[in-house]
């Protein structure tokens, strides 16, 4: 006597296609609460020695500075600081246009195919107004 087999009903395959959507959405919907949290942008404090050493170059698709950002934006600086204050922690900025100072994070979308960068935007009067995480 041999022993049953068991076949792949239509119910089967549909309930283990549900199953595999589900699971999907699941993750989607993880994933996409874990960025709306912060990210990869919160995965550290900020350290000052540390972003100060941290520096890109062309060919690095390394998130270097990005884990700090979210701690910088939220903890760190305050509206009202000023330019000179901001550069005394978080240094010489990559670039500065009309107002805005951007610090380099690294490539940190997961994808890397674009560099992030966290922007301090200040006032005509060098305050700072408000800091962003830009991703490009």
């Amino acid at each position: 006597m041999t022993p049953s087999r068991r076949t792949w009903s239509s119910w089967r395959i549909g309930m283990i296609g549900a199953l595999v959507v589900l699971a999907v959405v699941l993750a989607f919907v993880g994933w996409q609460y874990w960025l709306f949290k912060g990210g990869v942008f919160r995965t550290s404090r900020f350290d000052a020695n540390k972003w100060s050493t941290l520096h890109r170059t062309s060919d690095d698709s390394s998130c270097h500075r990005g884990g700090m950002a979210n701690d910088i934006r939220i903890n760190i600086l305050r509206v009202g600081h000023t330019s000179n204050e901001v550069h005394k922690l978080l240094g010489k900025p990559d670039s500065i246009r009309e107002g805005v100072h951007e610090y380099a994070l690294g490539m940190c979308s997961g994808l890397r195919i674009d560099f992030d960068s966290l922007n301090v935007h200040f006032d005509s009067n060098s305050r700072l107004t408000f800091v962003q995480i830009v991703q490009h």
